[in-house]
């Protein structure tokens, strides 16, 4: 019994070095994300113009996938960067589950959601009209990822709101503009909000290429 207390003890020990080892997130943990999120989303062959919304879903899939990958405490916020990493996951996530079951994504849901394609104010639309505007402004010369998140909260609640429908939530809270703390206000308040950009980089070439081949000129405004 001893023994078996001196182990457990000593595991908990070794697990609380781990958990202090492990640095809290810092602001260049975060450009990163939005760097390789900006290079990506600049990039024409990452567009679809058959099928808009598969851009903003990837976006926000690869979001999801960069902040899992930071090696550093994402429950952890400090003054310096007050946004606690895995509560944006957990928003992310369940937005993403609901476009793919909506097939707005690349992918085939294998659980899809039943739609009503006479009824313009159905789920399916919301998700629909949001996704295909903020792939639109993506797939613009001088896009911000933040920009990007920042207009999708008003989008999809501003529908919902017109159509009378239920409000986002995750878990008991609200997902509604100023109802909890959305991490690219947080973004923009601290200055890490801000546009990236590299005429030198070939992706703006590739864009010019596929507006001129598409006869398609997306907004040029931030």
């Amino acid at each position: 019994m001893i023994k078996l207390l001196v182990a457990v003890v000593a595991a908990v020990i070794c697990s609380a070095r781990a958990d202090e080892a492990l640095r809290a997130c810092t602001w260049e943990d975060v450009d990163y994300c939005e760097d390789m999120l900006t290079k990506y989303t600049r990039d024409p062959r990452n567009w679809n113009e058959e099928k808009k919304s598969v851009l903003y879903c990837d976006f926000v899939k690869l979001r999801v996938q960069c902040l899992k990958s930071l090696n550093c405490d994402k429950m952890r916020s400090t003054e310096e960067m007050p946004i606690n990493i895995n509560f944006w996951i957990n928003i992310i996530e369940s937005r993403v589950n609901v476009m793919i079951d909506y097939n707005l994504c690349s992918e085939e849901s294998a659980n899809p959601l039943e739609v009503n394609y006479e009824d313009e104010c159905d789920e399916y639309y919301v998700n629909k009209r949001c996704t295909e505007a903020i792939s639109e402004y993506l797939m613009s010369r001088f896009s911000l990822t933040c920009v990007a998140m920042m207009k999708a909260n008003p989008c999809f609640s501003g529908v919902r709101a017109k159509c009378g429908l239920r409000q986002a939530t995750l878990g008991s809270k609200s997902l509604s503009p100023g109802q909890f703390d959305n991490p690219y206000i947080i973004m923009a308040k601290y200055g890490h909000c801000k546009l990236i950009f590299d005429e030198s980089d070939p992706r703006f070439g590739m864009q010019e290429s596929w507006r001129k081949i598409n006869s398609v000129d997306y907004f040029t405004y931030f």
